[in-house]
């Protein structure tokens, strides 16, 4: 293409994006007017001209603000992070973590997290459209090496896109402007003898809109061309089918002997970027090393709507619909400090003449005066005509509706922008527990999720970018920058066949890593919303707390390990990175450095070591504990064993004595009754009465020794004092066979 077809196209596009961005872009200034505080500017210049030449009361007060904060600080409170998952052309595990690491790298140089991507997304909240750029930079001056940058658009109305570019993110570009306007004293300056330099005024009817007489916009161009390439398949030698582009292959073709299977004409794409000030181009051409523009847009919600000419596309700020109902509150408040304003500054009214003393009644709105005299004539009055006392004006302003309509078009404001304005079953009781607020605040958060996910799709399509430029810009064996999921900052060494992995005296080793592969681009997302932080919280609170179990169920070193990650969540900053270090040294040494793999790996054997000896202490003091325990269970068992064997003796031995007691006894009793029956016949009925009171004595005896058998030393007792009774029964029967 010729430079002046080129630069036809350049201003017929430029032309042609902005008939369709305009409307959008006067829409995004009032939204942003309203968010600077500038309600009557953005909604009713008009009314507001009005009021400052009348000297009228024109509050704006921040209403808008505090919902727009709420949703953009909680992105930001989440930061997203980029994945990458290897899907073939030489992709591995190996170059899909190293991808991630580096990308983390990259969002760390660049601070996207805390810039790059919040930055894009405050502006689509705000006026419904933001965008981030993809830049790469040479590492520093003495190397080609180059890196990557994520870099935020500060001012979105620099960028003019493709207007038939639909997608949220903007991946379907075909062209895009990033406008710079100059003043003509810089940028003749800059380039003495352009064009746009000259006195001439041939650009009028040629570049208007590019050039003028105070200002000249420059713009970088960027263009996507598509052209043709073939795809081949073919055998390789090991019997399998491979498909290559022809244009990559030796030669430009398939080797002697090696068959075509078939082919097929493929579309690929090229980046081209040409600086220009639509006169004319101010430099080369520059190509791109990716595929794709490295423009990335992040959008409001995007609706299409016909006026009659057609579906226009419509992009919609959260605060786009607020500004209305805000105006209505700003109008309120005005209303507000005019009726306080007309609150009469004479409060008392009366005929002239009237009042005696005015410097009295002068004084009475400021401080109390023990009474007020009126005159109850004047001159000029009829005769006899008595005047009324001076009146004091009432003033009671409606500052009670007015709030009440303040309140009500706050209501409205909220309703507007996605957030809840009545109150749930839970904010009416008044609930204070945790479920109920994490319910609270989720029904305020739902509002605002389609702008969440245009969040994250931007995201995604910067990830992609930058996969796309991991092979053209990483082409060369060199060591560059990564960053762990830790963030841990390491060096790796990539597309050198000796290994990736640098150790301490500078030797490369490990496994090696080719930036060449296709990998596909996720996006990680931290937690939702604040009560799943406090849930991990009080996760890590929970693990801390029982850390002694976790010691007990698996070992101190991997307890140590848990308990230096847990500290590692709380994000404690560099004391919390010494406590880590101390917790877990294998991780850095004392000097905060990563530890060399053999010193690592020799003190990791050491920790082994020392577990092995102190569970074998653990085991040894168990088993002499059992040892004791057993001991102590036998000598117990034979001191009972003993004492049981000395009373069953001293039972048998109490048994036997009273045996032979009651032998005795008995005997006794035999000659007694002998002796009773050669007494007289003159005594027999004594004698009977006298028998039968030893027939009973002996029963009794007899029952008391059978009961003092099954007793031990309480039998014998009872046993004498069985003997004993018998004896004096003996006895006194025989006092009484002698009378």
């Amino acid at each position: 293409m010729s430079d002046a077809a080129l630069l036809q196209e350049i201003r017929e596009h430029r032309s042609l994006s902005e008939t369709v961005w305009d409307p959008i872009r006067a829409e995004a200034r009032k939204d942003r007017l309203c968010i600077a505080g500038r309600v009557w500017e953005a909604v009713d210049p008009d009314g507001k001209k009005e009021r400052d030449e009348a000297k009228r009361p024109v509050i704006e007060l921040d209403e808008l603000g505090q919902y727009i904060n709420q949703t953009i600080n909680g992105v930001r409170a989440n930061p997203r992070g980029i994945k990458f998952s290897p899907t073939g052309n030489g992709a591995n595990d190996k170059g899909a973590e190293f991808y991630q690491n580096h990308m983390r790298e990259i969002e760390y140089r660049s601070q996207a997290p805390q810039v790059g991507y919040p930055t894009p997304f405050d502006h689509a909240v705000t006026s419904s459209y933001g965008w981030l750029q993809v830049k790469t930079e040479r590492e520093h001056i003495r190397t080609f090496d180059h890196n990557m940058r994520i870099e935020a658009i500060v001012n979105p109305d620099q960028i003019l896109p493709d207007p038939y570019a639909v997608w949220p993110d903007s991946r379907d570009l075909k062209f895009l402007y990033q406008l710079e306007p100059w003043t003509r004293q810089e940028f003749t300056a800059k380039y003495p003898k352009a064009k746009a330099s000259s006195k001439s005024s041939d650009w009028r009817g040629v570049a208007s809109k590019w050039v003028d007489d105070k200002r000249v916009v420059l713009a970088n161009y960027w263009r996507l061309e598509t052209f043709e390439r073939t795809l081949v398949a073919y055998r390789d030698p090991d019997g399998n089918e491979q498909a290559a582009l022809i244009d990559e292959l030796p030669d430009k073709k398939l080797p002697d002997g090696v068959e075509n299977l078939r082919e097929d004409t493929v579309e690929d794409s090229r980046v081209v970027k040409y600086f220009t000030n639509g006169l004319e181009l101010l430099g080369a051409k520059v190509d791109w090393p990716g595929r794709y523009i490295p423009f990335v847009s992040c959008f409001g919600k995007i609706l299409y709507v016909d006026d009659g000419v057609g579906a226009q596309r419509q992009l919609i700020s959260m605060t786009r619909l607020a500004r209305s109902p805000a105006m209505l509150y700003c109008y309120l408040a005005s209303c507000v400090a005019e009726a306080v304003g007309e609150v009469p500054r004479s409060s008392w009214i009366g005929y002239e003449g009237q009042f005696a003393k005015p410097e009295r009644w002068a004084k009475a709105n400021r401080k109390p005066v023990p009474f007020l005299e009126s005159k109850i004539t004047v001159a000029g009055t009829p005769p006899g005509t008595l005047l009324p006392l001076p009146v004091k004006l009432p003033w009671d302003p409606p500052l009670q509706n007015l709030e009440i309509s303040k309140e009500a078009a706050r209501r409205a404001i909220q309703a507007a922008m996605g957030i809840t304005p009545l109150p749930t079953v839970a904010q009416r009781q008044n609930e204070k527990s945790g479920k109920a607020l994490m319910q609270i605040e989720a029904s305020g958060q739902r509002g605002s999720f389609h702008f969440v996910d245009h969040y994250d799709l931007m995201i995604e399509r910067a990830g992609i970018i930058c996969e796309d430029l991991m092979t053209p810009i990483l082409d060369t064996a060199r060591t560059v920058p990564a960053r762990k999921a830790d963030d841990s900052a390491i060096l790796v060494r990539i597309n050198d066949a000796k290994g990736s992995e640098i150790g301490a005296d500078g030797a490369v080793s490990g496994d090696p890593i080719f930036t060449k592969g296709d990998y596909r681009v996720t996006v990680s997302t931290g937690p939702a919303t604040d009560s799943q932080r406090d849930a991990a919280e009080n996760f890590v609170d929970a693990i801390v707390g029982n850390i002694g179990m976790i010691a007990q169920m698996t070992s101190p070193l991997v307890a140590a390990k848990v308990f230096a990650k847990s500290v590692k969540l709380k994000q404690l900053g560099p004391i919390g990175d010494e406590i880590i270090g101390l917790l877990d040294p294998m991780q850095k040494g004392q000097d905060g450095k990563p530890l060399p793999p053999e010193m690592a790996k020799l003190l990791a054997e050491n920790q082994q070591l020392k577990q092995i000896l102190q569970r074998a202490s653990q085991e040894k003091q168990a088993k002499v504990v059992e040892q004791q325990g057993k001991f102590a269970i036998v000598q117990f068992q034979e001191e009972a064993a003993t004492e049981r064997a000395d009373k069953d003796r001293e039972a048998k031995l109490a048994v036997a004595a009273l045996s032979a007691k009651f032998e005795t006894f008995q005997s006794g009793m035999t000659l007694l009754a002998d002796e009773i029956a050669r007494i007289g016949s003159q005594q027999h009925e004594a004698s009977e009465t006298m028998l039968q009171r030893l027939h009973e004595a002996v029963q009794g005896t007899q029952d008391r020794a059978h009961q003092a058998q099954q007793t031990d030393v309480t039998a014998e007792h009872a046993a004498a004092q069985s003997v004993a009774d018998a004896e004096a029964a003996a006895a006194a029967a025989t006092n009484g066979a002698g009378a």
